[in-house]
């Protein structure tokens, strides 16, 4: 090995090693508790990590084509649980995990994400509608999301819904996001918004069939999932909103600092090279 083999690769690793992400080993009381059943089996360790999102493959034993990938994001603030008038009522810890499938057909879409709550600290309120079967068929007591998003909002790796009761202009309503969306509220000022974000996945079409592509560690998306269930009046507005997120990685000082230190790994090796050629 010569000398500037010797010089950059100590430095390179020291440079590298903070970027590196660790695997992630998990036991089953680390899962979500719908998924604590015999009828999964769940890899124990991540096939992915950034740091700040981890993704553990499963298979499903009753139905082969639901197999894929559970990630568990890491929540950091701002994740927590306000009013709409900004004052703070906690903040959110723990886990968001959600459930995508490896493969979904195409031909029936909308496909199923499916978000667990129950290892968020602590527990997030049911936004109205999201607990009541006599609204939504989803509704269960686990804390489970069960959300449906269209083929172009897989995609694209994010969807969203809103609905709004505007009274005698009616209702109004954008986004494709479907499922366990909150409820209005049954009166005039009464709105719900929902976002999704599939923070650092990827998926691609294949044939007549829309297929997982790969992890994005590049994605810099804070914000996982979002949601609010307001009432506006000219006197009075109240709700709530929910807010998960992560920490946007990589940092995009991450990138800068490898570059300068690559640059500074070439300076060092030229400048020693330099030496070694007044020398000789």
């Amino acid at each position: 090995m010569n000398l500037s083999t010797r010089v950059a690769a100590p430095l390179l690793s020291l440079l590298l090693l903070p970027l590196a992400a660790q695997a992630v080993s998990i036991t089953q009381a680390d899962l979500p508790q719908t998924l604590r059943t015999d009828f999964y089996q769940v890899s124990l360790s991540s096939t992915y990590s950034s740091g700040t999102a981890s993704a553990f493959s499963y298979f499903d034993l009753t139905n082969p084509g639901n197999s894929g990938w559970l990630m568990r994001y890491d929540l950091t603030s701002p994740s927590g649980e306000a009013a709409i008038d900004g004052s703070q009522v906690s903040a959110f810890d723990g886990y968001l995990w959600m459930q995508v499938q490896s493969r979904y057909n195409d031909t029936t879409a909308p496909h199923a994400v499916t978000l667990f709550m129950d290892k968020v600290t602590p527990t997030p309120s049911a936004l109205f509608g999201q607990n009541d079967p006599s609204f939504t068929p989803y509704a269960d007591t686990n804390g489970d999301l069960s959300l449906f998003v269209t083929t172009a909002d897989l995609l694209a790796g994010r969807s969203y819904a809103t609905r709004a009761d505007n009274g005698e202009y009616g209702y109004s309503s954008g986004g494709d996001l479907t499922g366990e969306l909150p409820v209005l509220c049954l009166a005039e000022g009464c709105q719900m918004r929902m976002q999704l974000n599939l923070a650092q996945l990827t998926f691609a079409t294949s044939g007549t069939s829309v297929q997982f592509a790969g992890f994005n560690p590049g994605d810099t998306r804070g914000q996982v999932f979002t949601q609010t269930s307001a009432y506006y009046t000219y006197d009075i507005n109240y709700g709530t909103t929910q807010t998960f997120a992560i920490s946007a990685v990589p940092e995009p000082s991450a990138y800068w600092m490898f570059a300068g230190g690559l640059g500074f790994v070439a300076a060092v090796v030229r400048q020693r090279r330099s030496n070694l050629l007044h020398r000789a």
